[in-house]
């Protein structure tokens, strides 16, 4: 049956109806016209489908009129539904309908992730600025991303996100106070470079996207480079950590997590770089016990101890 579930909007003192049309197959179209009806009839703010699959459905919160009748084979309600405005949200179940509209109204970030895949280097950076955030599994129905995968963001103004840079550079933009010009190219170039030209060296994968191995098993001049620029300095953009280290700084510590048999102790720069990142208390929050591992593996780079063979894949 039809969801029709009233809940708070927090820009608005009207009421918010989130309209599920046509969920299964054999429901009737008139049965959601009239809660569109109802809505209407109330002056409410509706949500539009736009988006279904037998999974979920995504939604756009507009004002609306009516646009006519329908037959009762006609296609999805909002094709009668003329938009004003617009902000984006999930609708489903009643349940979840208002799971993710309390979460919108209490200005909460939602990201979308699982240990072992990329996702907690956005944990990280979210922790470092004390920013709360509720996270989900990679399989929540709720999930933005396209094509089902993590990391993935919706904020508190309804704003979704995916590719972990993207979403790095919009919550330094709006939550780390880098915004102006600037300030995101002074940062944007190194998470950029990231994930155009770092995460191509260290993860080499099969053409499915599967990673099969690393390419600093032998030494290499992106490497070499990247330790003279961090000679004589804590981060790369000096004596001040930014999101350019979580970028960076992330990759670089997947090695010793998922790599243990490759030594980068010719980097002196790069593994002082890893081990002061890796210490930090917001990297601990978000990678837990890995974190103590990664931690352990960057200090015996320091001591030049021999490393152990792979013991496990990577993400």
């Amino acid at each position: 049956m039809s969801v029709l579930d009233r809940v708070a909007w927090r820009e608005c003192e009207c009421p918010l109806y989130l309209i599920h049309a046509t969920a299964t197959p054999d429901e009737r179209p008139r049965e959601s016209r009239l809660s569109v009806r109802k809505a209407l009839k109330n002056g409410s703010l509706l949500v539009s489908t736009f988006h279904s699959n037998k999974h979920e459905q995504r939604a756009r919160v507009i004002k609306a009129t009516w646009g006519g009748e329908r037959s009762e084979t006609g296609g999805p309600v909002h094709q009668n539904l003329r938009t004003q405005r617009g902000w984006y949200t999930s609708v489903g179940s009643s349940r979840r309908c208002a799971r993710n509209a309390a979460s919108a109204s209490s200005g909460e970030v939602v990201l979308y992730g699982s240990p072992g895949t990329r996702s907690p280097l956005v944990d990280w950076y979210l922790h470092e600025l004390n920013q709360p955030f509720e996270p989900r599994p990679p399989r929540d129905p709720s999930n933005p991303h396209p094509f089902g995968q993590v990391p993935a963001l919706r904020d508190e103004d309804g704003v979704e996100l995916f590719e972990s840079g993207a979403i790095l550079m919009y919550i330094a933009d709006k939550y780390g106070g880098v915004d102006t010009p600037e300030q995101r190219a002074l940062v944007g170039k190194w998470v950029m470079w990231a994930n155009a030209t770092l995460d191509s060296l260290l993860f080499i994968e099969t053409p499915e996207g599967r990673v099969i191995d690393t390419g600093v098993r032998r030494p290499t001049k992106i490497m070499d480079t990247l330790d003279q620029l961090l000679a004589g300095q804590e981060y790369l953009l000096g004596s001040n950590f930014s999101v350019a280290d979580v970028a960076v700084g992330s990759y670089l510590l997947y090695v010793p997590q998922f790599f243990p048999d490759v030594s980068l102790s010719k980097y002196t720069n790069v593994i002082r770089y890893m081990l002061s990142l890796a210490e930090r208390e917001a990297y601990g929050k978000a990678y837990g016990q890995a974190a103590i591992g990664v931690r352990a593996k960057c200090q015996m780079y320091i001591d030049g101890m021999p490393m152990r063979k792979k013991l496990f894949g990577i993400f």
